[in-house]
């Protein structure tokens, strides 16, 4: 067996490492794309919704209407309207929050695994050098140090990704929930 075979062999275990990288970095980010454009989705529906109920309900003379009736039900039923309120803002404020982008590798990573001033993939670490070190540091880059570099940015994608799923399945929850208990209450006043 000669070294040009050894070679070949590496060259193909390394470039189908790769590309199955690649192709897990990029189903990430499509996952993280998909996350925004539901959150978006979701405000959208959330803010129509909330404005045809303050429209067709006039929520807010409804909702001091109970104030005013001054029995036990009414009282009860301004307090949940109003931590009704709350917990549709707090909803709200999580699905917005799906919507900004995460550029910082320490919110995203312990930044003691990945050797940032290194990171050639990450934009954020990218954009913090000049072009010609950029250069420099891409072509100087080792064959398995552009592996590691793969693998930190699938991981700190990944990372994002779960961030913003986990706030857009509790935004929406809180949303929902909220929507429909303040409809509720309009409905019965």
């Amino acid at each position: 067996m000669d070294s040009t075979d050894d070679s070949t062999r590496y060259m193909s275990h390394f470039q189908n490492k790769l590309a199955i990288g690649t192709q897990i970095l990029d189903r990430t980010l499509e996952l993280t794309r998909h996350c925004d454009a539901k959150a978006s989705i979701c405000l959208s529906a959330a803010l129509v919704i909330i404005t045809l109920i303050a429209d067709k309900f006039d929520a807010i003379h409804a909702i001091s209407k109970l104030l005013e009736n001054g029995t036990t039900i009414s009282t009860v039923m301004f307090v949940i309207a109003v931590i009704s309120t709350v917990v549709l803002i707090i909803g709200i404020g999580l699905l917005l929050n799906v919507l900004v982008p995460r550029i910082s590798i320490q919110v995203a990573s312990d930044p003691t695994e990945i050797n940032i001033n290194k990171q050639i993939l990450f934009f954020s670490a990218i954009s913090k050098n000049k072009f010609l070190e950029y250069r420099t540091l891409f072509n100087d880059i080792s064959d398995d140090d552009l592996l590691m570099d793969l693998l930190a940015e699938i991981h700190i994608n990944s990372i994002i990704a779960k961030i913003k799923y986990s706030r857009f399945n509790l935004g929406i929850k809180l949303v929902s929930i909220s929507l429909f208990t303040i409809t509720v209450i309009l409905i019965v006043c």
